[in-house]
């Protein structure tokens, strides 16, 4: 597959979506998502780490997500308290937590409030990067929003891909 939009990534978008009818008659049914994109940037492998793991600048090149606050601890274990936008919709907030913690090679946060699980893998190129990112996400109609959380993934690696290629 050639390049792709404005964010060059050079690897296709894949977008799976689990839907599970709830028979509970107390819940709501829910979908559960995940949005899947890797890309190739022209950087080392360690200052990608470092950027992707500085949850400060999460909102640098996360696009919804407005606020990152209450940072505590380094490496697995770090909590932290967040909010995001996404869209037309009201705005969010909760908790996230460092389940993984790998340098220079995996990464991965978990939230609360709205629970989700970002992965990052990284694979060294010498010159250049290639990370892998999955978000998958539990909201309620999660199938629905997909399309706004793949537009905002792609936003998000061209603004990731300026702080790492400058």
């Amino acid at each position: 597959m050639g390049r792709g939009g404005d964010f060059g990534c050079t690897y296709p978008l894949v977008l799976r979506l689990a839907s599970g009818t709830l028979t509970n008659h107390h819940r709501k049914e829910s979908d559960m998502a995940t949005v899947e994109k890797t890309a190739e940037f022209n950087a080392h492998v360690d200052k990608a780490f470092e950027v992707i793991t500085d949850l400060g600048r999460w909102p640098e090149w996360v696009p919804p997500l407005t606020a990152v606050s209450n940072l505590s601890g380094s490496g697995v274990g770090t909590t932290y308290d967040w909010e995001f936008k996404l869209g037309p919709l009201p705005a969010f907030s909760g908790t996230g937590e460092v389940i993984k913690f790998i340098p220079n090679r995996r990464f991965e946060v978990q939230t609360r409030g709205v629970p989700s699980t970002w992965s990052f893998k990284l694979s060294d190129r010498g010159e250049r990067v290639i990370i892998s990112m999955s978000i998958e996400y539990d909201i309620p109609g999660g199938g629905v929003v997909s399309g706004l959380v793949t537009k905002q993934i792609e936003e998000g690696l061209s603004l990731l891909r300026g702080i790492l290629e400058s």
